[in-house]
């Protein structure tokens, strides 16, 4: 991933930071931070931002799907 693109990534990771601390019940910013981290494969703390999201909505369908899928590609990578 070229070096600007990360330096969005991670910048984008700093304003989720800054909604999370104004918003902390929000799952949505949990799970956009989440993506955010998978894509610089910050892969544990993607799945904790999942965890998160999920002692928020313990039934959302769609983070269950990504804690998933971060659990797998984890495992691949040990």
């Amino acid at each position: 991933m070229p070096k600007n693109i990360q330096t969005q990534i991670k910048e984008e990771i700093e304003e989720f930071n800054r909604r999370i601390k104004e918003n902390p019940n929000e799952c949505e910013l949990y799970v956009g931070r989440a993506y955010s981290y998978m894509l610089i494969g910050e892969y544990k703390k993607a799945l904790s931002d999942c965890k998160i999201c999920l002692k928020l909505r313990p039934k959302d369908k769609n983070v269950l799907m990504v804690a998933e899928l971060l659990i797998k590609e984890i495992k691949k990578r040990l």
